[in-house]
């Protein structure tokens, strides 16, 4: 065995020194087995925790970038401008990476899928730029097992294959079939969302059922629906897209769904209404304001004369606690008594109505002003207090301070102290009058013949004529005018009545003071009009005026009186044209009715 090789032997070197020592030192190799080797490459296979991926892919590109300066926008963690880079929240947003009813956005949400996340090696992953902001592998260990991977929500998904809910395959062949549909069939129409119907399809608890039984109406008849804010009308509306027979049948049916009491949906949602009448909703309204500012997943709301309060069935008790308070209210505020109003018959509130002693009532809103008008002449008479015309007893007027406004009670009130001021007035003038009576009559006895005493009576008519009868005044208020033109119905401005100009009849109204003018037996017009504009026909109205006047005063006068009167106001006879032997000739000719 230790033959020499070329003169050696063999373990030998040239020196002649033996290594078989150092032979046995060094380890043999040996072929391992498939068994071991397959065991050491499933220990290097490493998974990756789903904790880790689905709280970065949760958040990863998910909100804006701030950042203003160049970067590159595939290593930083947020979106950015034309959002081009922008993903959604998959556990949030459910979505498939190949689905038709709901699609990615981009490529960069169909790659940062639960599902597509780090489930391939890259191809360049020895010199890949990205490093973990890349969507493969870049060895075994971060590959993902498509078997261990679940996603839940609206698409569930077990394994390797899609396992799609029946509902959404039966959606995705009408989505084709709406597809192959000509645009030439295709209308669409809108219906604009009231509050309550705002607050179930986009606030409410139950919101997601609610939508997927509305797009079940519109699917049925081949429609689609998209969801809009409308800036003119400022609230959202459903858009409809479909055939332009079947559109307005999907419009009748939502409509019909999503109106108040529900019935299609009492399953879903707890609906209550409570009918009052329309000013106790209005003076509700701060209720229902901060109930709703309070309570979220309950909305309130008015809609005519009916208060409507509307949740979720899971939150019935809530609802029935919130109507509970708000009758509580109602009675604390006492809106639930009503009273009739006797002016205009409609039904208000006891705080909006005046009550007489007897429980009758008048409204503040709409008959307590001409109620107190129609007073005006008899409240001297009734102590300044308003009667009740139902059954005549007076109303005080603590009564009235406490319900009436700052406005309206001023108004009261400068009307009674108008009328008190008036009241003393007539008093003070009848008790002139008297004592005026009692100085002419001391006069009178002491003229002793029958001239002065007749002298003296002509000289007091006279007087009368020149400061009351002669001047023409306003019937109502005694306001002297000098001239007018135009519409002989007159106007006055002092007390706002209105009188015929021929005649100087007094009126309360415009149009009964019209009526008279055109009938009026003292209209001169040719074909008894409004309006005179000749000079002399006026002129020659105002002296028969006047001479009526004067006859009609003479007449309470005796013989030998009214002569001596004539006399002394011949001279104002002369200025006004009139005729003093038309005065002189008693009689018949006297009669105020002869001109």
């Amino acid at each position: 065995s230790n033959m020499p090789r070329n003169g050696r032997f063999h373990g030998m070197n040239d020196k002649g020194f033996n290594k078989s020592r150092e032979w046995k030192s060094v380890k043999h190799t040996r072929k391992r087995s498939k068994k071991k080797a397959k065991e050491n490459e499933q220990k290097e296979f490493v998974t990756v925790k789903e904790e880790d991926v689905q709280a970065f892919l949760a958040t990863f590109k998910t909100t804006r970038c701030r950042k203003e300066d160049f970067h590159d926008h595939r290593l930083c963690p947020y979106f950015h401008k034309y959002e081009k880079d922008k993903r959604r929240d998959p556990y949030k947003n459910y979505y498939l990476p190949s689905c038709k009813v709901q699609p990615c956005l981009n490529d960069t949400e169909r790659m940062f899928h639960p599902l597509e996340y780090k489930t391939r090696l890259c191809e360049n992953h020895q010199k890949c730029l990205l490093g973990d902001k890349c969507c493969r592998a870049h060895h075994k260990g971060e590959l993902r097992d498509k078997k261990r991977i679940s996603y839940e929500g609206p698409y569930s998904y077990r394994g390797s294959t899609y396992q799609v809910v029946p509902e959404i395959k039966r959606k995705e062949k009408q989505i084709m079939l709406l597809q192959t549909l000509k645009k030439s069939c295709r209308r669409s129409c809108f219906i604009l969302l009231e509050p309550i119907q705002e607050f179930i399809l986009l606030k409410s608890e139950i919101r997601m059922k609610l939508n997927k039984r509305i797009e079940k109406i519109a699917l049925r008849e081949l429609a689609t629906l998209r969801l809009e804010y409308d800036i003119e009308a400022k609230g959202f509306k459903i858009c409809i897209f479909g055939e332009k027979y079947k559109i307005k049948i999907v419009r009748s049916n939502i409509i019909a769904s999503i109106s108040p009491p529900f019935e299609d949906h009492e399953d879903l949602i707890c609906y209550k209404e409570e009918k009052y009448t329309e000013r106790v909703v209005k003076q509700m309204e701060d209720f229902t304001k901060t109930s709703n500012a309070i309570n979220k997943s309950v909305w309130i709301g008015s809609r005519g004369a009916s208060i409507m309060v509307v949740s979720s069935r899971k939150r019935k008790d809530m609802t029935d606690f919130i109507v509970s308070q708000l009758k509580r209210d109602i009675r604390h505020r006492g809106l639930d008594k009503i009273v009739k109003c006797n002016g205009c018959f409609d039904e208000f509130n006891p705080d909006q109505t005046i009550l007489c002693p007897k429980g009758h009532g008048i409204c503040i809103e709409n008959c307590f002003m001409n109620f107190l008008k129609s007073q005006e002449g008899s409240l001297p008479n009734q102590n300044f207090k308003l009667k009740c015309f139902m059954c005549t007893s007076l109303v005080e007027e603590e009564a009235m301070r406490k319900k009436l406004d700052s406005r309206e009670w001023n108004d009261y009130q400068v009307l009674v102290q108008g009328l008190k001021v008036k009241k003393r007035l007539s008093v003070m003038e009848r008790e002139f009058e008297e004592k005026l009576k009692a100085e002419v009559k001391k006069l009178m006895e002491e003229c002793a013949g029958m001239e002065k005493k007749l002298k003296f009576l002509a000289e007091m008519n006279a007087k009368k004529i020149r400061n009351e009868i002669i001047n023409l005044a306003c019937p109502s208020c005694k306001m002297a005018y000098i001239d007018h033109e135009g519409c002989m119905a007159i106007r006055c401005n002092h007390c706002t009545r209105y009188f015929c100009g021929w005649c100087h009849k007094g009126f309360d109204g415009s149009t009964a003071c019209h009526n008279h003018v055109r009938a009026c037996p003292y209209n001169l017009t040719p074909d008894g009009n409004f309006y005179c504009s000749d000079d002399s026909m006026l002129k020659e109205g105002r002296q028969r005026y006047r001479t009526r006047t004067l006859k009609k005063y003479l007449m309470q006068l005796k013989k030998n009186v009214r002569n001596a009167t004539v006399i002394e106001i011949k001279r104002e006879l002369s200025d006004l044209n009139i005729s003093p032997e038309a005065l002189y000739e008693f009689g018949s000719a006297l009669h105020p009715n002869v001109i």
